[in-house]
């Protein structure tokens, strides 16, 4: 039974998820790597070396850092914070901040904003409070 490239060998493999074969000749230490039908991992296995090295010189293209031209912020208060995740996230969505899961950044940087927001009420509160307390001792 053979399910798209991967044989029997390969089907087993995946279903006991052996480990790779490879030893380190400097270490001796075994590669932590689930094995492919041929036993080796993908970094290992001598049939796969010409896919290897295809995938570490794409890998080497790849941008490493991305230089946003943004002006520096100065952060004092959680409005401060609100507004400099607000820009951050208007810029993921209009895709000049690229990064790789917008659904997930936006979602992890509105859970930040939801925070900072509830925290500035909060703080809101306890100045109206201490505000209060300041008038009771002056009576």
């Amino acid at each position: 039974m053979d399910v798209e490239g991967i044989g029997p060998n390969g089907i087993l493999n995946l279903i006991m998820q052996t480990q790779c074969k490879f030893i380190n000749s400097r270490s001796g230490e075994r590669c932590n790597a689930f094995a492919l039908e041929s036993g080796f991992c993908f970094s290992h296995d001598p049939e796969t070396r010409k896919e290897k090295a295809e995938a570490v010189s794409k890998g080497g293209f790849a941008p490493k850092k991305i230089k946003l031209n943004l002006s520096p912020v100065k952060i004092t208060t959680t409005d401060d914070v609100v507004n400099v995740l607000e820009e951050i996230i208007n810029l993921v969505r209009d895709g000049n901040l690229p990064c790789s899961n917008p659904a997930n950044t936006i979602g992890f940087l509105c859970s930040h904003i939801l925070k900072a927001i509830e925290l500035s009420k909060l703080e809101q509160k306890v100045s109206i409070i201490e505000d209060i307390i300041s008038e009771r001792k002056n009576i």
